[in-house]
């Protein structure tokens, strides 16, 4: 009901409180610098305004902003208002859309001004270490990050295999309401046919919530949003929940790992039966792990450029010498650089995202880190260190650098532990840590990894060529992503075809199991049943 107010409304007014610690000046900041840009909250790409008095530099994603001590600080103030922390403010101005106003004193501002300027606030380094201490600025990110979330999920609207993250700091009374207070702007919510009953408890909601969406999806991955609970300090009511169901009521702040559907994928079936307690997976075993680095945590969350390079070189210092795989010292940098900015680089998406961290240069800056004979002094000020340093200490929040017992390099979340699982699931296709409990089938899930290795498919194609790498098609993002082709690295060319697909194919039919190298031929046999006379390991995965 609440959501058909706000959606008929003339005006949805957001009161953020009266006027104090110079609020107008804040206000008078946003209104200004939204002027100057224009977003597209779906790509994420930013351009400059086309008014009159436009000022192209505000679009500009790599310059850092020079904004005087006191207009930071008056932005800082407005947005550590209690109001950004409320869940039930996001249908509020996400459902009231472009007749939403935000209100503050006597100061007003159009909602889609505030989500434009703060989502450039947000991405853009600030200039800021003389005029902030770092106390102050490591404070104001963090709220900007809070705003940023509120802003961006406005636009954007909520996807169930990411809600966790979308929500993670917003604070409300009934924890049932991290389900029930976003339905308006969460997609397929119709389809998924959740209806609100406050007479079920937080943890039946959560768990019907999760089978509506596997079964209306047909695939796993809001398993993207599980990790393994420590149950002898969990809530009663959640000890019990299933690792495969999220945990709405704790945040999750570690970073999503992206990874397009691979070939074939949609068309293998992810589970074979689900109930209350059990999720019996479809899916294939790619590894054990056989050594974890220290975690990360959040001590980088507050680390300058020299602690956190200075950790980052501790952490890979110390897994290095477990790498037993023979492979090219060049190929060794790679997969510790992919890992440790979890494979999200600029150039990673079609068309390339500015604000994201650049390849080349983190490439350049793992190389030192590796190299103990380098001074940190020297590394931190490498071409784009401090912006590759930002992006490395998000994602590195709460996960941990691994080996496999076959030798590859990955990154999970922070719980994971020697003899862990890594296994590639079909409803999700992203690897996972699943973890077996002694004496029987029964496995937890323990959140979704990035491996150098058994991704997009490598455990059934093979690896792609190494002048190939995939890259994601940016303006699908917001809908789920795709896969926008492969990069040659040295021409920049993009390849549609999987260049893999043909070749397997081809060797489906040399080994007798297909008639012909088609994938029309494959689907007539049945991809699954296909994979299985192929002799491809396909396992069911008793999720508990």
């Amino acid at each position: 009901m609440m959501g058909d107010i706000y959606r008929s409304a003339r005006n949805v007014v957001a009161f953020l409180g009266p006027a104090m610690d110079n609020s107008s000046v804040a206000m008078n900041l946003i209104n200004n610098i939204s002027c100057f840009v224009e977003v597209d909250f779906g790509s994420g790409l930013v351009k400059p305004s086309t008014g009159p008095n436009a000022e192209p530099g505000w679009a500009d994603m790599h310059e850092p902003l020079n904004i005087e001590r006191d207009r930071l600080l008056a932005l800082f103030h407005l947005i550590h208002r209690e109001w950004f922390e409320r869940l039930w403010i996001r249908p509020e101005v996400g459902l009231g859309g472009s007749r939403a106003i935000l209100l503050c004193g006597h100061d007003s501002i159009e909602w889609s001004s505030f989500c434009r300027a703060i989502f450039v606030l947000h991405r853009r380094p600030l200039a800021a270490p003389s005029v902030l201490d770092r106390d102050e600025l490591d404070s104001l990110r963090d709220r900007l990050r809070m705003a940023d979330t509120v802003a961006l999920y406005s636009k954007r609207a909520f996807r169930f295999n990411n809600l966790r993250r979308q929500v993670a700091r917003s604070k409300c009374s009934d924890q049932r309401d991290r389900i029930y207070g976003v339905l308006g702007q969460l997609r397929g919510a119709a389809q998924i046919s959740i209806v609100p009953d406050y007479n079920k408890t937080v943890a039946e909601v959560y768990i019907d919530a999760t089978q509506k969406n596997i079964r209306l999806l047909g695939d796993l991955s809001v398993l993207w949003q599980c990790e393994l609970r420590d149950t002898a300090t969990s809530d009663d009511e959640f000890s019990h929940l299933p690792s495969w169901v999220p945990d709405w009521s704790s945040p999750l702040f570690s970073a999503s790992v992206h990874e397009a559907q691979p070939p074939f994928f949609n068309q293998l079936p992810a589970f074979e039966s689900m109930n209350d307690s059990i999720l019996r997976a479809y899916g294939l075993r790619c590894g054990t792990v056989l050594h974890v680095a220290r975690t990360f945590g959040s001590s980088l969350e507050t680390a300058d450029d020299t602690a956190t390079a200075e950790r980052v070189r501790e952490v890979l210092l110390s897994i290095k010498g477990h790498i037993t795989k023979a492979d090219n010292h060049e190929h060794i940098i790679e997969a510790f650089c992919r890992c440790l900015w979890l494979n999200n680089f600029n150039t990673r998406w079609l068309p390339a995202l500015p604000h994201e961290a650049p390849f080349e240069e983190s490439l350049n800056l793992t190389r030192t880190l590796l190299d103990a004979s380098i001074p940190i002094s020297r590394a931190i000020f490498l071409p784009e260190a401090s912006r590759c340093l930002d992006k490395l200490r998000i994602a590195c929040r709460d996960r941990a650098l691994f080996i496999t017992e076959n030798g590859h390099l990955g990154m999970a979340p922070d719980c994971v532990s020697t003899n862990d699982e890594i296994c590639v699931l079909f409803g999700t296709w992203k690897p996972v840590i699943l973890r077996s409990i002694s004496q029987t089938q029964h496995r937890v899930v323990g959140g979704d990894s990035y491996v150098h290795g058994p991704m997009n498919a490598e455990p059934i194609l093979g690896p792609l060529p190494r002048n190939l790498h995939g890259v994601l098609d940016l303006h699908a993002a917001v809908g789920g992503l795709k896969s926008a082709g492969y990069r040659e690295v040295d021409t920049g060319r993009i390849v549609d075809v999987d260049v893999r697909v043909e070749r397997f194919l081809g060797d489906l039919m040399e080994n007798g199991v297909l008639r012909d190298p088609s994938m029309r031929e494959l689907e007539t046999q049945g991809v699954k049943e296909t994979f299985m006379k192929a002799g491809i390991k396909i396992q069911i995965f008793d999720l508990v």
